[in-house]
Formats: structure tokens, C-alpha cells, sequence
């Protein structure tokens, strides 16, 4: 796959065309199975949560530019990979709140 550093606008759109399909699947599981879809993806955002974490602070010791990182395409899919992970996360929740179920995730 080639890495242009548009990633991360990638998975946002990726993540917002799954959202109805990804939504109707939540929405027919049972309060386990969404609880446990919840715990699922907030441990796959804290996994490339923390991958980022390291990135920024290898270039932060050695006076990157942070805000840029995102763009760059050494960088740019574990920036998009988190935040395709932080809204299927986000999937999760809404359709927890929508079925009033509070589950903790992770």
C-alpha cells in the first residue's frame, strides 16, 4: 500500500461510511456482545494510541515538528489507524447510549 500522508482523512472517511452498517450490526447485538465491542476497540485505540505516543516523543527529543507528524508518510497510517480506531470506538458508545446501556470501556 502506498502511504501518501493523507491517511488519517482516509480512515475518518473510511469510519464514516461503515458508520450505518457498522451502527445496524451494534444495534442487533445483545448488551454483552456491544459491551464487549466497546472493550474490543478502545484496546485497539490505547494499542495505536501508545504507538503514537512513541512517535511523538522520538520526535519531540529531537525537535520535530509535531503537528506535522500526521502528515508525514513515514507516519501518516498510525496516525490514520488511530483514528479510524477512535471512531469505530466512538460507534461502539453511541450505540451503548442509544440502547441505555453504560458499559465502562477497556
Amino acid at each position: 500500500m502506498a502511504v501518501d500522508g493523507t491517511e488519517p482523512f482516509k480512515a475518518i472517511d473510511l469510519a464514516d461510511g461503515f458508520h450505518d452498517e457498522d451502527m445496524a450490526a451494534l444495534d442487533r447485538l445483545d448488551p454483552a456482545g456491544r459491551a464487549g465491542q466497546l472493550q474490543l476497540r478502545h484496546q485497539l485505540w490505547r494499542y495505536a494510541d501508545a504507538m503514537w505516543d512513541h512517535i511523538k516523543a522520538r520526535h519531540r527529543g529531537n525537535g520535530g515538528d509535531l503537528p506535522l507528524l500526521a502528515d508525514d508518510p513515514a507516519y501518516s497510517a498510525v496516525a490514520g489507524i488511530r483514528d479510524l480506531a477512535a471512531e469505530l470506538q466512538a460507534h461502539a458508545a453511541e450505540a451503548c447510549a442509544r440502547a441505555g446501556e453504560n458499559p465502562a470501556p477497556g
